[in-house]
Order: C-alpha cells, then sequence, then structure tokens
C-alpha cells in the first residue's frame, strides 16, 4: 500500500507540480496582458491628454482668431461710420447750396421784374422827357420870336 500511496503521492505531486507550471504560465500571460493592456491604458490617457491639449489650443487659436475678427469688424465699422458722418455733411452742404440757388433764382426773378419795371418807366420817362424838351424848346423858339418881334417893334418907335 505505501507502494500505492507512494506513487499515488509521486502522482499527485506531479500533478501539482504541473498546476503550479500551468498556473506559473498562465500568471505570465496575465502578468503580460495585464502590463499589454496598461501600456494601452497609458497610451489612451496620453492621447486624451494631447488631445485635450490640441483641442485647448485649437480652442484658443479660434478665440484668438474671432477676437482679430471682431477688432477688424469695429475697425472697419468705425471707418464706415467716418464715411458715411462724411456723406451727409456733403449732403447737407448740397441741400444748402440747392437752397441758396433757389433763393439766388428767386431774387434774380424778382431783380429781373423789377429791372424790366424800371426800364419801362424810363423809358417812359425819357419819352415825355423828350416831350418836354420839345415843348421847351418851341416855347424858346416862340419867345425869341416873340422877342425879336418886339426889338423891331421898339427899333420903329
Amino acid at each position: 500500500e505505501l507502494g500505492e500511496h507512494g506513487s499515488r503521492h509521486m502522482q499527485l505531486h506531479e500533478e501539482g507540480s504541473e498546476m503550479i507550471m500551468r498556473h506559473g504560465e498562465e500568471l505570465a500571460e496575465r502578468r503580460h496582458e495585464h502590463s499589454r493592456l496598461e501600456d494601452i491604458a497609458h497610451q489612451e490617457r496620453s492621447d486624451r491628454a494631447n488631445s485635450h491639449g490640441n483641442l485647448s489650443d485649437q480652442i484658443m487659436a479660434l478665440e484668438e482668431s474671432l477676437r482679430a475678427d471682431v477688432q477688424e469688424l469695429k475697425q472697419s465699422l468705425g471707418s464706415e461710420r467716418a464715411a458715411r458722418a462724411s456723406l451727409e455733411e456733403t449732403v447737407r452742404g448740397l441741400v444748402d447750396v440747392k437752397t441758396s440757388h433757389q433763393t439766388c433764382r428767386a431774387q434774380h426773378a424778382a431783380l429781373s421784374t423789377r429791372i424790366d419795371y424800371l426800364e419801362q418807366a424810363l423809358g417812359q420817362t425819357g419819352e415825355r422827357h423828350s416831350e418836354e424838351i420839345q415843348d421847351a424848346r418851341n416855347n424858346a423858339d416862340l419867345l425869341h420870336g416873340k422877342m425879336a418881334e418886339r426889338d423891331r417893334n421898339h427899333a420903329s418907335i
């Protein structure tokens, strides 16, 4: 029995050794797998950190670009406002010139009417003066004639 028991003990020892060996191999495989998974997890964390870093950089670049665009739009808007103010001033000036021109035309029309009236009045006055001058000459001639006749009458007396 002892022989049987010794052989059974040997068999159990061999099975135990085999199990320990298989367990050691499985443990080594699992450690290797664990190490591989840790490397993958580390790489994923690193990639995520880089991705977040890149994302942060991209967001910062986008924000800077937007700030620059807003600044450019503000400057453009300022230029547009200045141009519009200048245009409005020019339009006001043109309206003033037009109003002044209309006033001048109205005054010119009034002056033209007044000049026509004065020319007509002067023409009538000139005609009347010519008639009066002719009447005065006629009267002067008549007086000369009467004086000459009186001088002859006096001379004969």
